[in-house]
Order: structure tokens, then sequence, then C-alpha cells
């Protein structure tokens, strides 16, 4: 078939084949009214060819030569042009073979190359410095092809550097000083970064988070960050100390968003750069609440000694393992990570930060444990590790954090007890242990910090009974330790607290009496006990409610006909056994009783039958009969 033949042809990809030779003239020919694309890209494909009016051309890698041609400057003006990579270097005759064998482009004392030379239309530059693009407004023609005497890894500018001009060395071949698109020279290293191509990376330059994360969409009042000419100190969010920066808070910017404060495509959000590790004055750097900012935390950012506040929180695409050279910024007094999805363990080089004062780690991915080394950073004042997937059991060393008045660890999968030594943290205003396997007796040491405003603890496997020097603390306000296996009664310490504002303790093992104080208490509960009296703090027998005590909607509400309830403050009733009732009675009888002989008596020995416990007796249809109680001599611990 003749190329005319197929008029109506509008895209042709030919690209990543092993074609030779040069493209057919009645190929350009006979397709030139229709085709708009053309991909010839990553074959071995020769000559300088004639080129059509299309909007995308993908000829990278071949083995074009010769100048570029003056029937360009016909083609559509915006099209994509893509000819890096076409250099072909020939090895000289009075080479050996194994020198053949090794030649390489920047072996130019021994090769004769071939390439595109000349210049670069500037039809195809977009406009320079008035292109509405951010690559051509800053490199003009350089984005579409290296100029001779420079080079880049991808032959041609890019938004994260330009063109760097080659060492001149003796004996270099002259044909190869002339060759567009270079990727390399001999000698002279490319620097990540590097705008001017002086191969030093300036403050200037190292403030690459405008290209990396579609700045052209942060919002007007950061189009100053696209003009390189503008200097650092005077950006939208930039502070200078100095002349260096020293602050960068780009919590107003629309970072990797399509202009419309939607998520802009992924290929475009490069993330935090590497090249911000140059910026040595740095001290605060914020990005949080930034919802489409994508990838990783740099292991460089350890090279920021002098940072002192690192916020990136509430970055959901943030992802990947922290690195461990975080443990380097030495300075830092604040840390929030919060709200992304980094995963992985803690590293342990991170509690090596002995100055900061806040650590927040909630809501990501991490597992592992919490490492004893925590013990070390004794300045901290806020420690929040909620909503992870960590577990392990809390280390003692955690006593050692004296200066916290915020431990926020709930949402976890943290087991074994509650450490006694937390007791000394006698700055803690709230701890909040909610939702994780945390088993044992509430530590009696906590009733001694008598700064705490809040305990929450709910949803545990806690044991025991409630202390009477909870309701003693001057200002505990929340007190809840609901859906535990608490048991035993209310302390009447609780009536008397003029602090205390929200109480909850249903789903536990709680029998009556109910303080009459703590019921006339109109504060509790959000004021339920105006209405509902005692139901207000909690559900009495044979009643239920979601929260175990009185809701404004209908208070707690009575169990079916057939059913009741075990406890005080029960969230569901049941069906009720001889043994059910059995349990209730040992339940009290050990919890109010302080003699270790008669204790003993109702709770050991309860892992069988009914019919197997303490001073039960059974008839022989497996039915009680009678049940003993144990003589007063059991007082006696001898």
């Amino acid at each position: 078939e003749k190329w005319e033949d197929v008029c109506h042809l509008s895209s042709l990809f030919l690209n990543d084949n092993r074609l030779t030779g040069s493209l057919p003239g009645e190929l350009l020919l006979g397709l030139s009214s229709s085709l708009t694309e053309l991909d010839v890209g990553n074959n071995a494909l020769t000559g300088n060819g004639k080129m059509t009016k299309l909007e995308r051309l993908d000829a990278q890698s071949n083995r074009f030569q010769g100048s570029l041609p003056q029937e360009m400057n016909r083609m559509y003006p915006d099209v994509q042009l893509n000819l890096t990579n076409n250099l072909k270097c020939l090895v000289q005759k009075s080479l050996t073979r194994m020198a053949m064998k090794s030649c390489r482009p920047f072996l130019i004392e021994h090769c004769l190359c071939k390439s595109l030379t000349g210049t670069v239309p500037k039809i195809f530059c977009g406009g320079g410095a008035m292109s509405v693009n951010m690559l051509y407004r800053q490199f003009g023609c350089d984005a579409i092809l290296c100029p001779a005497g420079t080079f880049h890894p991808n032959g041609a500018a890019s938004l994260f550097a330009g063109c760097r001009p080659c060492a001149v060395r003796k004996g270099d071949d002259a044909s190869l000083i002339k060759v567009l698109g270079r990727t390399s020279c001999n000698g002279t290293h490319f620097v990540h970064g590097d705008l001017n191509g002086d191969g030093i990376l300036s403050e200037r330059e190292a403030l690459r988070l405008y290209a990396y994360t579609i700045g052209r969409n942060w919002g007007p009042q950061f189009d100053s960050w696209a003009d390189l000419s503008v200097d650092q100190c005077d950006l939208a969010g930039v502070t200078c100390v100095d002349g260096s920066v020293a602050k960068i808070d780009l919590t107003d910017a629309a970072m990797c968003t399509n202009g419309d404060r939607k998520a802009g495509p992924v290929h475009e959000c490069k993330g935090i750069p590497a090249e911000i590790s140059r910026l040595s004055n740095l001290e605060i750097l914020v990005m949080n609440r930034r919802q489409f900012l994508r990838g990783s935390l740099p292991s460089e950012i350890g090279a920021l000694t002098k940072m002192k506040y690192l916020d990136i929180s509430s970055c959901p695409l943030l992802t990947g393992q922290l690195p461990s050279e975080l443990g380097r910024l030495a300075s830092l007094r604040y840390l929030n990570i919060g709200g992304c999805s980094f995963n992985g363990t803690v590293p342990e080089e991170l509690y090596r930060l002995t100055r900061v004062e806040k650590l927040h780690l909630s809501m990501n991915s991490f597992t592992g444990t919490l490492s004893s080394h925590i013990g070390r950073m004794t300045k901290l004042k806020e420690l929040m590790l909620s909503r992870t997937q960590m577990e392990g059991t809390l280390p003692a060393t955690i006593g050692f954090l004296t200066a916290l008045e915020n431990l926020e660890m709930y949402g976890n999968r943290f087991s074994g007890s509650i450490p006694s030594t937390l007791g000394h943290c006698t700055n803690l205003k709230r701890i909040d242990l909610f939702n994780n396997r945390l088993s044992s007796t509430i530590p009696e040491s906590l009733t001694k910090i008598t700064s705490l405003q809040i305990l929450h603890i709910k949803l545990n496997r806690l044991t025991g009974t409630i202390s009477s020097g909870f309701g003693e603390l001057p200002y505990l306000s929340w007190f809840d330790v609901s859906t535990n296996r608490l048991h035993g009664t209310i302390p009447e310490s609780f009536g008397t607290s003029e602090a205390l504002k929200d109480f909850r303790l249903g789903g536990n093992m709680i029998y009556e009496p109910i303080p009459k104080s703590l019921c006339e208490n109109q504060d509790i509960n959000g004021g339920l006990t105006k209405t509902y009296g005692c139901s207000g703090v909690i559900c009495p027998l044979g009643t239920f409610s979601d929260p175990g005590h009185a809701i404004h909607s209908e208070g707690c509400k009575p169990c079916p006909e057939g059913r009741t309830t075990m406890y005080l403050g029960s969230s569901s009733c049941i069906k009720i056994t001889e043994e059910d009732i059995l349990t209730i009675l040992y339940d009290v009888m050990a919890a109010s009783n302080s003699f270790p002989l008669q204790r003993g008596h109702w709770e050991l020995n309860r892992d069988g039958e009914v019919c197997t416990w303490n001073g039960v007796e059974c008839n022989k249809d497996g039915r009680i009969s009678s049940i003993g109680f144990p003589l007063l001599g059991l007082n006696s611990e001898n």
C-alpha cells in the first residue's frame, strides 16, 4: 500500500522497535494532511528527514544527525517535540578491538560523534519569557534540546534542572562539541536542582517545592515562585533571617491540585524535594493540611540541623517509612506528622530528640512497639500516638517523662498493664488510653496526679475496683472507665467532687448503692441528673442504654419481659440463669471483703461448673440446693 492511500491516518506509533534507515519521504508526504501524532522513539533511525504539521513528534533515542531542517518552521507552533538522545559515536580506525567495545560518548578523544546540530527553531520554544508554560518560561529552547556545549541527563532542561555547560578539555572532538541534546559530559558532574547550570545549588534553587507540587495551581499569591529572578526572601510564605531562609509556611498553597482545589495529575506531583536539605538555616517548615500532597519524607531532611518546628500533618497521601535521619534534628522542639499515611516502625533514632516538647504521630500506619527509649525525651509535654497499629506493652520508662501534660494513645493495640510509673508524671492533665487491650488494675499511683483533668480509659480489659482517690482529685472533670471489667461500688468521694462533669461507668460490673450526692449533682453528664436523678449517673438494674446512663431523648429503657440486667450501667438485657445470680453474689462478697482467706473463698475455684464452686451444694439434678458461707474465724490470717 502507498502512504497516500491512508490519507486519513492521524496517529502513527512506531516506537520501541528496531527500525533502521531514514524516514521515507513518501511517508511524510502521504500523511502530511492528516497526521497529528508521530512516535518513532527508541529505534535506530538515521538521516535528517522532512517534517510535517504535527502536534506531537517523538523521535528520541535514534541516530538522527545534521542540522534541524528549516521546514520545521512550518510545523504547528505548540507541537510537543522530543528529539533527545540522538547521538552516534564511531570508533576511529586506529583503536584496538577492545577499545571499540568500550567506546562511550564521553571518550571523545577516541570517538567521532554525529548527532543533531545547529539551533532549535524559536517557534517551538513556547514564547520564552512570555510563555504560560513554566518550563519554557524558564528555559526557552533548552527545554527542547540542550544547546551545543551543554548537557542534561534527559538531553533537555526540565522543571527541576537546567542544562549545564560542559568543561572544555584538551583533545575534545570538535564534532561532539557541536552536538545538541547531550546527556553527559566527561569530567563534569550534574547537580540535580541546579537551574542556572553553575553546578552550585543556591537557596533559591533549593526552593523547588513549586515545581515539585504543581505550583502553577498554588494560588495567585504564589506566582512569584515561578520567577527565578525574585529573591527567595521576597517569596510568599518565606521568612528570612540575615538573607537566609529561616521559615517556610505553605498552609495557603493548594499543592498538587488541578487549579480547582481537586487532585492534580499524579505524575506531576513529585512531593517534597530532597533539595530542601540545602536550606541549612531553615528552622520552621509548615505544610499541613495539604490533602493532595504525595510522596514521602526524604532522608536528606536530616541535614536541617537547625530545624525547630516541623509540621506536615494531615497530608493523607504522604507515605513510606520515617527516615532514621530525623534523629539528627537535634534542635527540634515540635514534630507533627499526624494524619498522614506513614508506615513501618517508628525509628529508634527519633527518641534521640531530647529537646522535643510536642510529638504528634497519631493517625498513621505505624507498627511495632513503643520503645523504652521514649524515656529519654524528658522534655516532652505532649505525646500523641493514637490510631496507629502499634502493639505491645507500655514501657515503664514512660514514667521518666515528668514534664508530660497530655498523653494520648487511644485506638491502638497496646496490652498489658498501665505502668504504675505513670504516676510519676505529676504534671499530667490528660490521660487518654481509650480503645486498647490494656488489662490488670488501674494503678493507684494515678490518684496522686493532682493536676489530672481527664482520665479516658474506656474500652479496655481493666479489672479490679475504682479507687476513691480519683474522686478526691481537685481538677478531675472527665472520668470515663466504661466498657471494662471493673467491679464493685461507686466511691462516695465522687459525690463531693466540684470539678466532675463527665462520669461514665457503664459496661462494667458495678453494684448499688449509688452515692446520693452524686445523683444530686446537676453538672454531671450534661445535666441529666436534673431530669433523671441517679439514672443520669448510671442506669439502675432492670434498665439499659447504649452509654450505660440516661440519655436526653428517653433516659434508661426498661428491659423486656423475661429479661433483666446483672449490673448497673448495662447496655443490653439478658435472660439471667442461676449461675449469673451466683456470679453477682460471689463478685460482691469478694469485692467487699478485705480479709485474704474470706476473699479467696469467693474468688477461687470458679473455673468449673457452678456446683464445684466453694460453698455450693447441688442436688442430683444439678440444681443448687444450698450455699455455705465461711466462718468468721476465717478473718484471721493464721
